[in-house]
């Protein structure tokens, strides 16, 4: 299973928070917000560029992403 967590840019509400992990639980993943830090920590089989990728089609811009 993989680990990683994704700096994420925009997330200024509750609102935004619960769209990117509603987007990402879309794709089969495990996924947690948070808003105030600006991270979204994702567990699970995933492609990172898929993950991404759906983070930055809501609107998100992804600053970085690590393992974690």
């Amino acid at each position: 299973m993989k680990r990683m967590i994704f700096r994420v840019g925009g997330m200024h509400c509750k609102s935004c928070q619960m769209l990117i992990e509603d987007a990402l639980k879309d794709i089969g993943v495990n996924v947690k917000a948070d808003k105030d830090g600006g991270l979204v920590r994702v567990n699970g089989e995933f492609d990172p560029d898929e993950v991404r990728d759906v983070i930055e089609n809501e609107g998100f811009p992804v600053m970085m992403q690590k393992e974690g």
